[in-house]
């Protein structure tokens, strides 16, 4: 494939990527699915596969699906629905894989999600240096109790961590991360939300809630690693109270 191909190839994928990048940053600000008035949460499954083990998209997406079809998972409207105490609670679901290129003459990193890599890789397969997948899941825990909405985020927990250890099974797999993600409007509910749980964190010895960034002005997020699904962050997240979050 000649260069000149490959880089007008690239830059159609570039493009491509970049309305499906736009779209996820849309979808995670402006949910209709918040955890309370001002302030959600996202569970994140972060996938990174090996260098030179390629997955087939088609592939990993089979899994996800296979991994979520149980929970009536709709493609098409990007949702899945759990089952607490006869509810019926909905999530919203976003997954992709993209895979990032280091391109030689500028040394810029490109990153092409979906099957369009795929079409390339022959005539760049040496410019590859990492290939991922993130599975994002937010639920509606409004109209659930308060141990309702615990078990709805273990069940989240589970089926992360089951899928998790399908895609180890059966592809080369370089590290798999869950993660909790906090979103916020304002830096206040984040110092709010800082500060309850490093509080949960000095009382219980929860360990997988080290290390939280503090907040900062600019700051909308606050992200927790969760380590072999841990319910014990499911349970300090339970023992914030304050004015927003959560508001059952």
């Amino acid at each position: 494939m000649e260069i000149a191909t490959v880089v007008q190839a690239m830059q159609g994928a570039y493009y491509g990527y970049k309305l499906g990048k736009d779209f996820l940053n849309d979808f995670k600000r402006s949910s209709k699915l918040p955890l309370g008035k001002d302030v959600y949460v996202t569970f994140a499954l972060v996938t990174i596969f090996k260098e030179r083990a390629w997955p087939k998209f088609k592939e990993v997406e089979d899994e996800v699906i296979k991994a979520l079809h149980k929970y009536n998972f709709n493609k098409s409207n990007g949702t899945l629905i759990l089952e607490i105490s006869g509810k019926k609670v909905q999530c919203a679901v976003e997954y992709q894989i993209k895979t990032n290129f280091l391109l030689p003459y500028d040394e810029d990193i490109l990153s092409i999600s979906g099957e369009d890599y795929e079409d390339m890789a022959e005539g760049i397969y040496d410019l590859v240096i990492a290939t991922d997948l993130t599975l994002f899941i937010i639920p509606n825990l409004r109209e659930l109790s308060k141990e309702e909405s615990k078990k709805a985020m273990r069940d989240i927990l589970d089926i992360l961590d089951n899928l998790k250890s399908k895609l180890q099974e059966k592809f080369a797999v370089k590290k798999g991360i869950i993660r909790l993600k906090l979103q916020f409007d304002n830096e206040k509910t984040a110092r709010e939300i800082y500060t309850k749980l490093n509080e949960v964190i000095s009382s219980k010895n929860i360990a997988t809630l080290a290390n939280i960034p503090e907040p900062t002005p600019t700051m909308d997020t606050i992200e927790i690693n969760i380590r072999n699904a841990d319910v014990g962050v499911i349970e300090a997240l339970f023992s914030i109270r304050f004015r927003r979050f959560p508001i059952w």
